[in-house]
């Protein structure tokens, strides 16, 4: 017995066709729920607050430290919270935190949420806050992200590799397209 053309069809669709079309539906699901997992929303009187969790820690040059950092956006106001942490074996006194790529440079004052110890390491957490069009700038840039925390007698710099800074940038870079859309 050969098969008629209707057998291999569902409704005038090839069989392939929507088997094709369901794993792209269920691997867009499953890249749509990943994203979500990257940042959390809370609707608010005055606006909506985005929290965008750290992603990655940046070794500084020619030290043990690292850095984390997290953004908390308001749509209410024009500006971007950054919280970070300095994790070293010694407690950290930042003055100020430079943000660099190769397109744009933003020196930001800090102001200290706490330093404590934990076993052997000290966390230094601090926070200061900029323009959403500058982190925009800077999320936009292909080139890594560098952030130099400068203390009374000398500056780390931390640094993050190209392959890490592309995967924090495209969901950076998502999740800021998600908040303009709902503004």
């Amino acid at each position: 017995m050969v098969n008629s053309p209707s057998t291999s069809k569902i409704k005038g669709l090839p069989f392939k066709s929507i088997l094709l079309l369901m794993l792209f539906m269920l691997s867009y699901s499953l890249y749509a729920k990943k994203i979500q997992s990257y940042y959390t929303t809370l609707v608010q009187e005055d606006g909506t607050l985005y929290h965008i969790y750290s992603l990655y820690e940046y070794p500084a040059h020619n030290k043990k430290a690292v850095l984390n950092f997290d953004l908390t956006y308001k749509t209410s106001q024009d500006s971007v919270t950054i919280n970070y942490s300095i994790v070293d074996k010694a407690p950290i006194l930042a003055k100020s935190i430079s943000l660099e790529t190769s397109k744009e440079k933003i020196e930001l004052l800090t102001n200290r949420l706490f330093i404590e110890k934990k076993k052997s390491r000290w966390i230094s957490r601090y926070t200061s806050i900029v323009g959403k069009n500058q982190i925009v700038n800077i999320i936009n840039d292909s080139e890594p992200l560098n952030i130099i925390v400068e203390q009374e007698n000398q500056k780390l710099k931390f640094e993050i590799n190209g392959k890490k800074w592309s995967k924090q940038r495209k969901i950076t870079q998502q999740i800021f397209s998600i908040i303009s859309l709902n503004e």
